[in-house]
């Protein structure tokens, strides 16, 4: 999806860069880690968004898919 220098990931290479995103934000916090979250519920339905401004990071969202 690309609009107006707008652009969405679905999924992060590594742990390492996921880290390097949240580190971006000044309001992130333990639960959105993958540590906490493979660790307190698995990671088998643990997905990724990323929206981009002109390949600036702007947004990140860490979800859990309940099927």
């Amino acid at each position: 999806m690309e609009s107006d220098g707008y652009s969405l990931e679905t999924e992060v290479d590594s742990e390492q860069i996921w880290y390097n995103y949240l580190e971006l934000f000044d309001d992130s916090n333990l639960y959105q880690t993958q540590a906490y979250n493979k660790h307190s519920k698995g990671s088998k339905h643990l997905s990724h968004l990323i929206l981009k401004k002109n390949d600036k990071v702007i947004a990140i969202a860490q979800l859990r898919l309940f099927l």
